[in-house]
């Protein structure tokens, strides 16, 4: 997931991402984050952030209106707003924050809000289009129970159907911005929400029954960001 902090005072965004940075390390979820002093800035990316920490009160751009921003170009983003203020409490919620922190706030305070965010990210419901022949179909990311190279295309396997997309892995594995889809080879990506059985180093078995090896290299890997994802939904 990419996280974006925007924050004018340096110390202070470079301690949120130390924060962030540590607890990604620990808990094994992949969290990259980018660190922004001005909002205009910030405003401006073309990076698709799933999770944003944006001091409230700012100037040139105030932090409610990159939040505005950032909402209407990248509908399923998770907010969470820092303020040394009240002021801004109910314009934040109007945004949809997951949580306005006022400082002082403790580390175990934004922590929650940030697996909060995380949560509310994988729950969300986000859909891609596929040709099924003549029709178009619309599939979401929860029925997606994994994917596969397949020549050179891959190949989308849901609940109920299979579909074809000339999509290469790697735009799935960016668009599918979520800890639960985990890949144990490189010409998988699994939705770990659809494992039923799993033995540790060597494979998956899917619901349906199909099998799924464990590369060499990518088991202990594999492990500790199912294990990982499994503790954070608990």
């Amino acid at each position: 997931m990419k996280v974006l902090i925007c924050n004018p005072e340096e110390s202070e965004a470079i301690k949120l991402q130390k924060q962030i940075e540590t607890f990604s390390e620990r808990a094994q979820i992949t969290l990259e984050t980018f660190v922004f002093l001005n909002p205009v800035d910030a405003a401006a990316s073309k990076i698709r952030f799933d999770i944003a920490v944006i001091e409230a009160g700012m100037e040139d751009l105030s932090g409610i209106t990159l939040g505005k921003i950032l909402v209407t170009a990248i509908p399923y983003i998770k907010l969470i707003f820092t303020s040394s203020q009240s002021k801004n409490l109910d314009a934040a919620f109007d945004v949809n924050a997951v949580r306005f922190l006022k400082r002082p706030y403790s580390q175990a305070r934004f922590l929650s809000g940030l697996k909060e965010a995380i949560r509310r990210v994988d729950s969300e419901t986000i859909c891609f289009d596929f040709k099924d022949g003549n029709d178009t179909v619309r599939v979401c990311k929860s029925s997606i129970m994994y994917i596969e190279i397949e020549n050179r295309k891959t190949k989308i396997i849901t609940e109920d159907n299979t579909y074809y997309s000339k999509n290469p892995m790697t735009y799935w594995k960016e668009h599918l911005h979520s800890v639960k889809f985990l890949s144990p080879h490189k010409s998988y990506l699994i939705n770990t929400d659809y494992i039923e059985k799993y033995k540790r180093n060597q494979y998956v078995v899917m619901n349906g029954g199909s099998t799924i090896s464990i590369a060499r290299g990518k088991g202990a890997l594999f492990h500790r960001s199912y294990t990982a994802y499994k503790s954070l939904m608990l």
